[in-house]
């Protein structure tokens, strides 16, 4: 894992990788009002922790790779939390 639970996280891009060819397991596990980071570019230099990890192994039904491990991310900007997977985020700083 990239990163851990904790870790504060200074989004710089984010670019969101289709992964078409996994089917998601944790859709009864995560809540719906999460939102991916990718399409919220207000959040783009701005910082948050990551409240959650989610290995690519437990999360997906298929041929997964590091890169598809997936992250919560609580934002410090607007208070809400945001789901990404490990290869989307292409430019960040991490404290931790």
């Amino acid at each position: 894992m990239k990163y851990n639970v904790g870790d504060l996280l200074l989004v710089k891009e984010c670019k969101y990788k289709p992964r078409f060819h996994l089917r998601h397991r944790l859709h009864s596990r995560l809540d719906f009002d999460i939102h991916h980071l990718e399409l919220y570019p207000h959040l783009i230099n701005t910082h948050g922790v990551i409240t959650k990890v989610n290995n690519h192994r437990d999360a997906w039904q298929g041929k997964s790779t590091e890169d598809d491990n997936i992250y919560l991310w609580y934002s410090h900007v607007d208070a809400k939390t945001y789901h990404f997977c490990e290869g989307d985020l292409t430019q960040y700083e991490v404290v931790k």
